[in-house]
């Protein structure tokens, strides 16, 4: 099995995450909302998108090879909907936290779907804030 990518800048020993870059994952059929959230993402410069994908599929083969900390999924993908989308790439990556973005509003628990935090598309502009929130709220990965 090849070695698994993570960020350059990882966590110390003392299991701080001052100064480390967060891995992520973005899973999204829309090349233009990739494009952008890898732009915002990019330009904060607390974050480091390890791999692109535009299906479970993809992001599946993908997290073979690299761990994110963090997976930004698109609520809609073709061949996976919501909670299934986002209980398929925990079955690969137990310890990343999930982030749905969707175009609408969460309806209903979002925990309970196995998802961290849930953020309109309308509001992408503040996806590094609320992995930035979510990933200090975290404990520290292994």
């Amino acid at each position: 099995m090849p070695e698994r990518l993570r960020p350059e800048s990882s966590v110390g020993s003392t299991g701080s995450s001052a100064g480390r870059l967060w891995g992520v994952l973005l899973v999204d059929d829309d090349a233009v909302l990739v494009h952008m959230l890898r732009r915002v993402l990019d330009a904060d410069g607390r974050f480091t998108v390890l791999g692109c994908a535009s299906s479970i599929g993809q992001a599946s083969v993908q997290l073979e090879t690299i761990t994110p900390d963090v997976i930004v999924l698109d609520n809609g993908l073709p061949d996976a909907l919501g909670a299934p989308a986002a209980r398929a790439l925990r079955a690969y990556a137990p310890h990343a936290r999930v982030v749905v973005v969707s175009g609408s509003a969460a309806s209903q628990d979002f925990a309970a779907l196995g998802v961290d935090r849930w953020v309109e598309k309308a509001e992408l502009f503040t996806v590094p804030e609320v992995l930035a929130e979510l990933m200090a709220a975290a404990r520290p990965l292994p």
